[in-house]
């Protein structure tokens, strides 16, 4: 339609040129970053608006928070489509046209994003790469538990900073998957190592000039 009917360019580039990886990763967050504004700024004030309820905002509850007493995988998309469009489509896609993605570095996206809400809708906390997806799910199920008075966000980012978090926010995943893996032990550990490889450098320098003048006697 854009480019037949209106006679501009297509939303999406389309070139022969394969984007570069560098490309590629940098589209992939700067989209990320607008989804996760854009998924938080809608779904909080059009379909959980603090004050007063619109039309949104009762299908999404009579359609999602009455239907759904916990998440499931087929529950992902199972939403009035007004509200699901609302919800979920437009964040993904907004943040594609607006930086003109490749439609290469689209189909990356939309991949990752498929993958995303495969995991957050399994009912499982504990997944792959359980820091990024167990969060995910974890906050999935605790909006839904608790009729959407937070976490609406995907990944949680600017519910932590909006104090709109239920349950246990970004932050606390980070300083558990640290704790999980013995980060701070790790970190004093490579600290010490470093100590005393710095020590040992500086031992055998000084004993060099000693050496040496041993062997001109």
């Amino acid at each position: 339609m854009l480019t037949r009917v209106f006679t501009v360019r297509s939303a999406l580039r389309v070139t022969t040129s394969l984007p570069t990886p560098y490309a590629i990763a940098k589209d992939l967050l700067r989209g990320y970053v607008l989804r996760e504004l854009l998924a938080y700024t809608l779904h909080r004030f059009i379909l959980h608006p603090p004050e007063y309820a619109n039309v949104l905002s009762k299908l999404h509850d009579s359609w999602y928070h009455t239907e759904i007493s916990s998440p499931f995988p087929m529950s992902a998309t199972y939403d009035h489509p007004a509200a699901y469009f609302v919800r979920t489509f437009l964040p993904m896609y907004l943040p594609a046209v607006l930086f003109r993605f490749h439609l290469l570095t689209y189909m990356v996206y939309t991949a990752f994003i498929s993958i995303e809400e495969t995991f957050a809708y399994s009912g499982y906390s504990t997944v792959p790469t359980n820091f990024v997806l167990g969060g995910i799910a974890r906050r999935t199920e605790n909006h839904v538990l608790c009729g959407g008075e937070g976490n609406f966000g995907p990944w949680g980012l600017v519910d932590w900073m909006m104090g709109t978090s239920v349950g246990a926010d970004v932050m606390d995943d980070v300083v558990a998957e640290a704790e999980k893996h013995d980060v701070p032990e790790r970190i004093d550990g490579a600290m010490q190592r470093a100590k005393k490889r710095g020590k040992d450098v500086v031992r055998s320098r000084r004993a060099r000039p000693a050496k040496a003048n041993g062997t001109k006697d």
